[in-house]
């Protein structure tokens, strides 16, 4: 079984840029209009962005539930049914998280609109400069890394429900890539077990899910009980 970011993530970082960059580029059409403070236009920035990175979420924890399908443990379960479970919660989750995307960027808009409406002579070039990091390639890179670690955690959570459902008892381990860029808060998860479950030999350690931060690049494994 890989960690998460060992596919994926280059072709979700790649789609979040794309969609930041035209976003930009509306945004930028539209800067000095009072509608870009609206709730009506960034419901309807939601609707762009969302469709094109949902489906990467759902690529990502689909290949995720496969692995974990392939164990022979769980030679019971239908591939079907997990895909099923996948796609209602790309459904909630997807929405969810564009929207938060998209508020802070709101956020964003509306301090730089304000600091050039405050700032004499800055010009539009610059209110424009302001903005640049809210669509960057640093935070699609932040946002791809987060949410492939999300993604395949969720797959891999959707198998093993399935699983256990059918009676088979799972302990279920965090791991971390044990290097330098490890940070404070997973460092001390790493083969621990989830609160909750069996644990095995293992000690408990954790309730959620990764990722535990942005940029969180652990993942979960699942041994039998």
């Amino acid at each position: 079984m890989t960690e998460p970011t060992d596919w994926g993530q280059k072709k979700l970082a790649r789609v979040v840029g794309e969609q930041l960059g035209r976003q930009q580029a509306r945004v930028n059409r539209r800067l000095l209009e009072p509608v870009i403070l609206t709730d009506e236009y960034w419901t309807g920035e939601t609707s762009y962005m969302r469709p094109p990175i949902a489906r990467e979420l759902e690529i990502i924890a689909g290949h995720s539930a496969e692995e974990h399908i392939e164990l022979p443990v769980f030679a019971e379960l239908d591939l079907e049914d997990v895909s099923e479970d996948i796609s209602e919660w790309v459904e909630s989750y997807s929405f969810d998280l564009i929207t938060g995307i998209n508020d802070r960027t709101r956020s964003r808009v509306a301090q730089a609109i304000e600091e050039f409406h405050t700032t004499e002579g800055m010009t539009r070039g610059e209110l424009e400069e302001l903005l640049v990091p809210s669509f960057g390639p640093n935070r699609a890179s932040m946002i791809a890394v987060t949410e492939t670690t999300t993604a395949y955690y969720e797959g891999g959570k959707a198998t093993i429900e399935r699983a256990e459902a059918l009676g088979i008892e799972v302990v279920h381990l965090w791991n971390t890539n044990n290097d330098s860029l490890v940070c404070e808060i997973c460092g001390p998860l790493n083969r621990t077990a989830q609160y909750g479950y069996p644990k095995g030999e293992y000690e408990y350690g954790w309730e959620y899910g990764p990722p535990a931060h942005p940029r969180c690049r652990c993942w979960v494994t699942y041994e039998l009980a």
